[in-house]
């Protein structure tokens, strides 16, 4: 399928907010995984998508369908991984960094779902996650590996859903803060709740570098399977449909 690659791994690891693990090896290769390669014949432009298995199934399925996303002048890369976590996704960051360090295209934008399986932290943990995670954007962006970086919101689960360590209504609480953190930070300010922990440093804007909603997907809960978490197939397309939205919104500002 031209113009569309998408990576996928699944993580076997447990990670918690101190996580414990090996390195990750880069480039990833074994039965479970496909490691997008850069094509002979590569364009312009580029899109990375990043992100946890929302990414992954949207990429499985993109493969399944022959989806294009409609983005005829920009390659699109997917890079999704199974079972993360928020201090997975560091590593995984690394890892892709180095993958667009050889790309290099002529413009590109780098769109992150963060993933958040083991958002239980308590509320300063989620505070350092925000900065950590903002830094690791603004790093890419100095560095004029991309043209744009955009984090979107984290999605709250289905009551429903089942957790090990902690009610859905407490998860959710924790994807609320993190989602405002994270906006403030992508303004250049600090939370309010920030404020309180002298550690804390006042955060420097970049250019080019957001936190936005993905349209399309208001009403998440209609489009989830039954475990109250994961997206049904009608809701990878629309998740589909949003990331060429955002993408072409993110090229055009770029311009």
């Amino acid at each position: 399928m031209a113009g569309v690659h998408a990576g996928t791994k699944r993580s076997h690891d447990k990670i918690g907010a101190k996580p414990h693990r090996k390195p990750l090896q880069f480039p990833l290769s074994d039965k479970t995984t496909h490691w997008p390669t850069i094509p002979e014949n590569r364009k312009k432009m580029a899109v990375f998508v990043v992100g946890d298995s929302h990414v992954y199934w949207m990429g499985r399925l993109v493969e399944k369908e022959c989806h294009d996303f409609g983005l005829n002048e920009s390659d699109v890369y997917l890079f999704g991984t199974r079972g993360a976590r928020v201090n997975y996704m560091f590593d995984f960051f690394k890892m892709i960094r180095k993958f667009v360090e050889e790309y290099r295209p002529e413009k590109a934008i780098w769109i992150s779902m963060v993933a958040g399986n083991d958002l239980y932290f308590d509320e300063e943990m989620v505070m350092t996650t925000a900065i950590a995670l903002c830094d690791l954007a603004n790093a890419t962006r100095s560095s004029k590996l991309v043209d744009a970086f955009c984090f979107t919101n984290m999605w709250e689960r289905h009551p429903k859903s089942q957790h090990d360590d902690m009610t859905t209504s407490e998860y959710n609480m924790y994807v609320r803060k993190l989602n405002k953190y994270m906006q403030c930070l992508a303004d250049g300010k600090l939370h309010d709740d920030m404020k309180r922990f002298k550690h804390i440093k006042p955060f420097q804007k970049l250019d080019n570098v957001y936190f936005e909603k993905l349209q399309g997907l208001v009403d998440i809960r209609q489009y989830l399977r039954d475990d109250g978490i994961h997206l049904t197939d009608d809701g990878l397309r629309q998740l589909c449909k949003s990331i060429r939205k955002k993408a072409i919104l993110l090229l055009t500002r770029t311009c």
